[in-house]
């Protein structure tokens, strides 16, 4: 999941730290973890709507790969406070691709289960246009993910409060 991150910040949650520092540490990040993975889904979903598929298997290519491949991770945190989500496409292992490489006697890129092209797709080369879908689906739900997130945020702190 390359790229440059992007941040997004949501105020007016005031009242649900306070309600959520009277809960555990270990409460907290779990709220913290849903909250953000619930954000990260409307991004994730939006993204799968407006990525580019094939329309038929090619030799190095099959359809739907980098679609397959969107997903929503939801990192430790460094700080006390602070969490991070990543909504991007997974590629596959060196793992994966040494099993390829030994079956086949191809190169890795050859595997059309390897979504690494997505780059090219987003950016475009000097022989093809791009086709952007990752910032065209964070411009347009950028609001809709922070009121995910918030939404989510208050359901869980009221579910813990109510144990």
């Amino acid at each position: 999941m390359a790229g440059n991150p992007v941040r997004v910040r949501t105020g007016g949650l005031r009242e649900l730290g306070f309600a959520i520092e009277k809960l555990s540490r270990k409460t907290q990040t779990t709220i913290a973890r849903s909250a953000l993975a619930a954000g990260g889904r409307v991004f994730a979903k939006e993204m799968r709507q407006r990525v580019p598929v094939l329309d038929e298997a090619t030799a190095q290519r099959n359809p739907g790969t980098v679609k397959k491949n969107i997903r929503v991770r939801v990192l430790r945190p460094v700080k006390a406070g602070e969490m991070q989500a990543v909504i991007g496409i997974r590629s596959l292992t060196g793992k994966q691709l040494k099993s390829w490489r030994k079956s086949s006697g191809q190169k890795g890129a050859a595997n059309p289960d390897d979504p690494f092209y997505w780059y090219f797709v987003e950016f475009g080369t000097n022989k093809m246009a791009a086709q952007p879908f990752v910032r065209p689906s964070f411009d347009t739900k950028k609001e809709e993910a922070a009121a995910r997130t918030k939404e989510q945020l208050k359901t869980r702190i009221e579910q813990e409060a109510g144990k």
